[in-house]
């Protein structure tokens, strides 16, 4: 994959950090780091790069409120500019991501993200797992070159690691919801604990954090906002309601989206994921309907993925998740309200991301 384009400053940021990656590990261990820059390039670049922009537009809408230029305002080296630095720790957000699809994709067995092979596809299992562990190892290198000597390094650091553990915590969740059923396939009823509750508990642990709070959350301690103009605990309220939503388009997505759209093929009824579809549908399905969704869930065969899709269009789920985004809207509506009027420029960052979110389509 070619280096992006560098017309964008958020992607110029990318190429710049590229190089400075892989000249730090040539180094060590000389030419041979630069597979570097297709482990990076490749892992990193062709998502929709909301996250790491999200760390950007909060710092910048911060400085358009002050009615200030960040790097304008007096000539400061890139590393002194807040809105560099932020441009720099979203991409340590997109690191942080594509560390965890590369494994992720190992562990559920995926075939493409985003139109392409899975990483482990084209470089093999061993060779991509540690390619995840370098992503991940980068993006703290990152983190330590560029912010330790700042004010806030040690939150910074702090926010990466806590975010890490929550959402390996998730994916130990989603894991086990797997192997529980796997374990009781002998019960009369395999999937009793794949409840909204079970699925909310893996959601906001496996996705929210890292995809909204981190985000949003760096951006604020750039600016010196977390705790101060916003609470955290606020912030963590608000990033579970968007977050949990996120993840339930994503399950619908998943199943019902277009792949050409999504940019991968979706397999979470093979999988045997605990989604909000499944959930949602053994939460209302008939003793009969249940005893189809456990004859033909979690199967790697097309007839009975059709199966489990005519279940959910049996049920209505398609209208019943018509129905949760419609209150889930009604509830950001209020947040976003009492924003504008408290703290409008946290408004601007805050309101763009959920306009990105709300009935997305990929």
């Amino acid at each position: 994959m070619a280096a992006a384009e560098s017309s964008d400053p958020f992607l110029e940021t990318f190429n710049q950090l590229t190089e400075v990656l892989v000249k730090d590990a040539q180094e060590r261990i000389g030419e041979k780091a630069q597979r570097l820059t297709a482990v990076l390039q490749s892992n990193t670049i062709g998502g929709k790069l909301t996250r790491g922009r999200t760390v950007e537009s909060v710092v910048k809408a911060y400085f358009a409120a002050q009615k200030e230029e960040s790097g304008k305002r007096k000539c400061v080296a890139p590393e002194d500019d807040p809105v560099f630095i932020a441009r720099l720790l979203g991409w340590c957000v997109e690191l942080l991501q594509a560390y965890f699809l590369v494994e992720d994709d190992i562990m559920d067995g995926s075939l493409t993200r985003r139109g392409q092979p899975c990483w482990y596809k084209t470089q093999g299992v061993a060779m991509a797992v540690n390619d995840g562990l370098l992503l991940r190892s980068m993006l703290f290198r990152t983190v330590k070159k560029y912010t330790s000597t700042k004010p806030y390094y040690w939150d910074v650091m702090e926010l990466f690691m806590e975010t890490g553990w929550l959402t390996e915590l998730g994916q130990m969740l989603d894991v086990m919801s797997e192997q529980t059923v796997e374990k009781d396939q002998s019960s009369s009823d395999p999937y009793q604990s794949f409840s909204i509750d079970t699925w909310r508990n893996i959601v906001e642990h496996k996705t929210c954090y890292y995809t909204f709070y981190l985000p949003l959350a760096l951006g604020l301690t750039v600016v010196g906002a977390l705790g101060k103009e916003i609470k955290d605990a606020d912030l963590r309220k608000h990033c579970l309601l968007i977050g949990t939503y996120f993840q339930a388009k994503d399950d619908e997505l998943d199943c019902f989206g277009d792949p050409k759209l999504i940019g991968k093929v979706g397999t979470d009824i093979q999988d045997t994921k605990c989604s909000w579809l499944a959930a949602t549908f053994l939460s209302k399905a008939t003793a009969e309907q249940k005893k189809t969704f456990q004859d033909n869930y979690g199967k790697n065969d097309d007839a009975k993925v059709a199966v489990i899709k005519q279940l959910y269009k049996d049920t209505k789920i398609q209208e019943a998740f018509g129905e949760y985004e419609a209150n889930v809207a009604k509830e950001m509506e209020t947040i976003l309200s009492g924003l504008e009027s408290a703290l409008p420029w946290y408004h601007t960052a805050f309101s763009a991301l959920w306009v990105k979110t709300y009935k997305r389509t990929k």
